[in-house]
């Protein structure tokens, strides 16, 4: 487990295709991230994928990254060796997650809270 202290969770969303199993349950892909706020961390993954191995393969590539730093590389792996049909969607609801955690620390650095 990791130190919750300065943990945050953060969310992206992405419309898959139809053709994508994740439509018929969920109607959209939902990332979430557990982040370390003092490092930008990524400490723990969720997403609504169906199969408990494409929830484990997309754990594995996201864990320990920098949610701030890496997105790119990360990106980059996903186009590599993420082969499904949601590829895109989780693409896009990675950097949805990235957007909402950049404009809550944005928020907060200015004296307001998110």
């Amino acid at each position: 487990m990791y130190d919750f202290t300065n943990a945050v969770f953060v969310s992206g969303i992405a419309k898959t295709g139809k053709e994508d199993s994740i439509s018929a349950l969920y109607q959209n892909l939902s990332l979430g991230l557990v982040v370390d706020a003092r490092t930008n961390q990524i400490l723990d993954v969720g997403c609504s994928m169906v199969m408990d191995v494409t929830q484990d393969f997309v754990r594995r590539l996201l864990l320990g990254k920098n949610l701030v730093e890496d997105v790119p590389q990360i990106v980059e792996q996903l186009r590599g060796r993420f082969l499904a049909l949601s590829q895109k969607a989780l693409i896009v609801a990675l950097y949805d997650a990235q957007n909402h955690y950049l404009m809550a620390r944005a928020q907060k650095a200015g004296g307001k809270q998110p």
